[in-house]
């Protein structure tokens, strides 16, 4: 991930030794802070014996979700994700932009495309399984389109 809330600065302002000792249990750091982290470890050389994989394996786009796209539509999903993003301003020092934002955005816009299609619904007499119909496939589309979304910017 990259721009404002990428912590590149702030690992590149760590010693080799406080990069390394991060590295060591990479469990616990969120995915982009890894990604990010081996980065840096690679810019400078940085190998370590003890912990190989650390340095070479870079996490794959989408590949911090916890148990996929079923995990994603449940009510956990969210409380994770703040969750996250608290773990991810301690860790950096700031807070992940992009991904607050795209959140927040897709909120908005789902919660304004659902008003609409209540109120064209209803000033229009449809019935509730007409409403169902149209909603359905945007729905369908709307989760698909999320889903490859926050794979791509989820902390």
């Amino acid at each position: 991930m990259s721009g404002p809330s990428e912590p590149r600065g702030h690992y590149q302002s760590q010693t080799d030794e406080e990069l390394l000792r991060l590295a060591i249990d990479p469990g616990k750091l969120v995915p982009e802070a890894n990604v990010v982290l081996n980065r840096e470890l690679a810019r400078r050389r940085i190998n370590s014996p003890e912990q190989p994989q650390a340095f070479r394996e870079e996490e794959q786009p989408g590949s911090c979700e916890k148990s996929g796209a079923a995990k994603r539509r449940s009510f956990t999903y969210f409380s994770d994700t703040i969750q996250d993003w608290k773990k991810y301003k301690r860790q950096t020092g700031e807070w992940p932009f992009l991904s607050i934002f795209v959140y927040a955005v897709h909120f908005v816009i789902a919660l304004i495309g659902l008003a609409l299609i209540v109120w064209y619904g209803g000033g229009h007499h449809w019935s509730s399984l007409s409403l169902l119909v149209v909603f359905l496939p945007l729905g369908v589309v709307d989760i698909a389109l999320s889903d490859w979304l926050f794979g791509k910017v989820r902390v």
